[in-house]
């Protein structure tokens, strides 16, 4: 890799106007924030409208573009067919938008909930995923499919999730902060255990106890590990600095440089 790294940042839609002129300026991607929460998520007609606004607005765009799909409650893997079945359109219709938008990548998060106790709710939570991405990442042959971990507490179950899936285009959306801060393993295991399989990454920073979405050097993450780790691995990886505020977004731009 070279010796800048591919980042991006995240845009919600009470920003974007600004966070688009800024990484135009600057040679950043984007990713949009915009539809996965809030009228853009529920209300169909303030969605079409919301996504008209967003593709004029990227259409000269020139870097790399991002979609965060809708994360919350989101189950493919459900008991509950009902359920599972809103999972799948709410992801369908992500996926559309992002085709319609010109995203490179998509990301969803798991769902998974390390609270749920026994055996058979880990091994139906591999069995479903791997029924599910394949054939919807072969809808989309022009999109990648990033899964993100939020609350596993180890990297494994990441691992066995993507080799049961086993797609060129669905891989590893690594978020360093929800590492970080809900799993007891080091942020560096899980860099090595899932170095083959990272394709997108998020980077901000916390404390360790809980996802605060700190500027990066905010926190105790190891950042110059990190980004060391990072710039090492084989491939392009995307790293979306997730953040708010435009302060933040600076002033992670200016501790990174400073640790290269």
């Amino acid at each position: 890799m070279t010796d800048t790294l591919p980042f991006s940042i995240s845009m919600d839609w009470d920003d974007f106007a600004e966070k688009l002129s800024f990484a135009e300026h600057h040679q950043l991607g984007v990713e949009i924030d915009a539809l996965f929460a809030g009228p853009g998520l529920s209300d169909v007609a303030v969605r079409k409208k919301m996504e008209r606004s967003l593709s004029r607005a990227l259409r000269d765009f020139p870097y790399r573009r991002s979609l965060h799909g809708a994360f919350i409650d989101i189950a493919v893997h459900s008991g509950d067919p009902a359920i599972a079945a809103v999972a799948r359109d709410r992801i369908q219709r992500d996926l559309e938008t992002a085709s319609r938008l010109g995203c490179q990548t998509v990301v969803f998060h798991t769902g998974f909930n390390p609270l749920v106790p026994g055996r058979e709710y880990g091994r139906a939570f591999l069995e479903r995923h791997a029924a599910f991405w394949p054939a919807v990442a072969d809808q989309f042959p022009g999109i990648s499919i990033c899964l993100e971990n939020m609350w596993e507490t180890s990297p494994q179950l990441l691992d066995q999730l993507l080799r049961g899936i086993n797609h060129p285009r669905v891989g590893l959306c690594l978020d360093v902060a929800h590492a970080h801060a809900y799993s007891p393993v080091g942020v560096e295991t899980w860099l090595e255990r899932l170095k083959h399989r990272i394709r997108h990454m998020h980077w901000n920073d916390n404390h360790g106890d809980t996802d605060s979405h700190l500027a990066i050097g905010k926190g105790n993450i190891p950042w110059k590990e990190v980004q060391a780790f990072v710039r090492r691995l084989s491939g392009e990886v995307a790293v979306v600095l997730e953040m708010k505020s435009m302060q933040a977004v600076r002033h992670s731009l200016r501790y990174l440089a400073q640790l290269s």
